[in-house]
Parts: C-alpha cells; structure tokens; sequence
C-alpha cells in the first residue's frame, strides 16, 4: 500500500544517509585511483538520496508556505 511505500522509502533514505556519512567521515583514500572510486559512491548516494526526497511528501511547513502563496 501507499504508506509502507512510503515506510520503505524512508528506510531507503536512512540506509544511504548513513552510508554516506560512514563515507564522508572515513579514512581519505591514499590512491588517486581510490579517491576517484570514493567520490563515485559519494555522488551515486547524494543521487538517491535526492530522488527518494524528491518523491516524499512535502512537509506540514511547506503545505501551510504554498497555502500563503
């Protein structure tokens, strides 16, 4: 059903924050060749992290700003 499409979304989003962040906070690669393989995955997880935000639904905040628009 919808909401555990919509559950399932926020787990996705979860998941690949912290992936991210385990990236970002990690040991810097040695090798030119590693850097380059770090900021693949880096720029793949920022990519579906923002398409999973993208499909969420807005905001109680964002709802009321478009009501005042």
């Amino acid at each position: 059903s919808e909401l555990a499409a919509r559950m399932r979304d926020l787990q996705d989003e979860a998941y690949y924050v912290n992936k991210l962040d385990k990236l970002l906070n990690g040991e810097d690669p040695r090798t030119e060749k590693a850097k380059v393989e770090r900021n693949k995955e880096i720029k793949k997880l920022t990519d579906r992290i923002n398409e999973l935000v993208k499909d969420l639904p807005p905001t109680d905040t964002e709802l009321r700003h478009r009501q005042w628009l």
